[in-house]
């Protein structure tokens, strides 16, 4: 959403930095050990790397609009895939996720998609999948940290202090609502939010 309001740069930019700090205040703020799965969430990051720099190779040549609307459907398609009951089931291998995740991720700043939908499937209880999301995130975040300004595309808008207020308020009260999921709900909000994000992003791009 962000990238349709602001644009590739200031939009991907911003997105890195609430990355950063969301990930930040989930890992190191509240007052417990994270229990995340360190080992996958190391593959994932290593497997990111060449997937940018996919990404990058693409968005030199490829159309910024074509590129938000082909990844905002395959999103709803894959949440689609997962909801509805079938004898085929899509399973995205650790190494597929961490590839489309840095593709993802350079080309439109939004890399969950595909890593979360691995997670989803190897049915780790919520807080495990939560914290390896987290590290993930954190850690893709701070890589672009450092690829973006080298890149020259590095820019945020004169509203990112709003931003990170609003930012953290809405920790405050998802950490709440965590607190209160089982498995099923956890992985119908996570599915939904996807789906919100996917949605929004393509009524920017038509208005």
């Amino acid at each position: 959403m962000l990238v349709g309001a602001y644009g590739s740069g200031e939009g991907i930019s911003t997105l890195t930095v609430i990355s950063v700090l969301v990930n930040v205040l989930t890992l190191a703020t509240e007052r417990r050990r994270p229990a995340g799965d360190w080992p996958l969430a190391g593959r994932l990051v290593a497997l990111y790397v060449p997937g940018a720099v996919a990404g990058a190779l693409v968005l030199r040549v490829a159309d910024q609009g074509l590129l938000d609307v082909l990844v905002a459907v395959a999103v709803l398609g894959a949440i689609a895939v997962r909801l509805v009951p079938s004898r085929f089931e899509l399973r995205l291998p650790a190494s597929v996720a961490g590839l489309l995740g840095g593709a993802f991720g350079i080309t439109t700043g939004v890399s969950g998609p595909p890593i979360v939908l691995h997670l989803l499937h190897t049915h780790s209880p919520p807080l495990r999948t939560r914290d390896t999301l987290a590290a993930v995130f954190l850690a893709t975040a701070l890589i672009s940290l450092v690829v973006l300004p080298v890149a020259g595309v590095f820019s945020l808008p004169a509203a990112l202090p709003s931003l990170l207020v609003a930012v953290v308020a809405g920790h405050l009260l998802g950490r709440r609502m965590f607190a209160r999921m089982g498995p099923g709900a956890y992985e119908r909000v996570v599915l939904a939010t996807m789906a919100v994000s996917a949605l929004a992003t393509l009524a920017l791009l038509v208005t």
